[in-house]
């Protein structure tokens, strides 16, 4: 059992390093940061995590 967690552990790292790579490149930063209050909102729980 604690070698599949380790390994989903280890998965989840690297998709999220690659998906931060990736925002990087595409400048997903400027996404979504205008707009009105509640589209800056909905911008910011989308970035909470799960």
């Amino acid at each position: 059992m604690t070698e599949v967690l380790l390994w989903l552990y280890l998965e989840n790292s690297v998709l999220l390093i690659n998906h931060e790579i990736d925002s990087v490149y595409w400048n997903e930063w400027k996404i979504g940061t205008g707009g009105s209050l509640f589209n800056q909102k909905i911008n910011f729980l989308l970035k909470l995590p799960l």
